[in-house]
């Protein structure tokens, strides 16, 4: 099952692999740059929310990965 979770986590290691802050990346993307910031990532109630399309287009359209590379690393990190 895909989850919140796995999902942030592909984002991470897409960040970590480019030795970047989440801010700095999050600038590099043309998003705000508190976007991908893990406290942002929770609801008030304490649900893991899911990235926007928005969010997901700009980080592939910015590294070149495409929707199913980073579908196949989200399986991926299913997996694991």
């Amino acid at each position: 099952m895909i989850t919140q979770e796995r999902v942030w986590n592909v984002i991470d290691k897409i960040v970590k692999d480019r030795n970047m802050s989440f801010m700095a990346f999050s600038q590099m993307c043309g998003l705000d740059k508190s976007t991908l910031f893990p406290t942002k990532r929770t609801l008030p109630y304490g649900i893991i929310r899911y990235p926007g399309f928005t969010t997901i287009e700009k980080i592939l359209k910015t590294t070149g990965i495409s929707f199913v590379e980073f579908a196949k690393m989200v399986e991926e990190n299913e997996k694991n």
